[in-house]
């Protein structure tokens, strides 16, 4: 976003100021220069363009709903901005398909997801996609610590979704992670009889953005124009 540089994922966490901020964390990513921007400012445009979108959506497939946030210039193709994008795609498609959802829903997964971390899928071993959908699910179960049956239900999906996620190995694709979340969730809720997609929602997408991604796996991914 600075200089053009590839980033540097270091084993050991490291003190960086923000480029914008200027304020310091402790973080495993800056870039050849040692640029870093913090997760707030990485985000901070993207935001105001989700909310933006999905007020106004009336969309009820999921895939194509995040393909019409992802492709504005200011979404990043990897960040965090993924791993809020993803359950609230999710919740304001189910919304457009009838499901009761609140602005309480809302503001609830903002919350949450804004917690997890940039590079989670190395750093955490878990994607921040699928965790965000974990999240989604649990938002829409009213899900409390002390839940008993939606407890290890919301558990064992958002560990099913890390599966399919990690099925394809890396370098990490945080386009890939998206598509790969939400189809996992389609079923998922569609198995819980929570609500039926359309038959599009459940079409493998082709990836727009596969010519910007240096580490792309190309034929090795499903989502890889052929």
């Amino acid at each position: 976003m600075i200089c053009g540089k590839e980033l540097i994922y270091s084993e050991d966490a490291q003190t960086h100021m923000c480029f914008f901020c200027k304020k310091e964390f402790t973080n495993n990513i800056a870039c050849e220069h040692g640029h870093y921007i913090c997760d707030e400012c990485h985000r901070a445009d993207s935001d105001q363009i989700l909310k933006v979108i999905l007020e106004a959506s009336s969309s009820t497939n999921p895939i194509e709903l995040a393909r019409e946030v992802m492709a504005f210039p200011a979404f990043q193709l990897h960040g965090p901005e993924h791993h809020i994008m993803v359950p609230l795609v999710l919740l304001t498609t189910l919304k457009n398909l009838g499901v009761k959802i609140t602005d309480t829903q809302m503001k609830n997964i903002w919350l949450r997801a804004k917690q997890i971390p940039g590079g989670s899928c190395g750093i955490w071993g878990a994607c921040g996609s699928a965790i965000g959908t974990g999240i989604a699910l649990s938002v829409l179960r009213g899900l409390t610590p002390l839940s008993k049956e939606s407890w290890g239900q919301s558990n064992r999906d958002t560990g099913e979704i890390l599966q399919y996620v990690g099925a394809f190995g890396g370098p990490r694709c945080c386009k890939r992670s998206t598509y790969t979340s939400l189809l996992a969730a389609i079923k998922i809720i569609e198995r819980d009889k929570v609500a039926v997609f359309t038959e599009e929602a459940h079409e493998i997408p082709k990836c727009r953005d596969f010519w910007r991604n240096k580490q792309c796996l190309k034929k090795e991914c499903p989502y890889y124009p052929r």
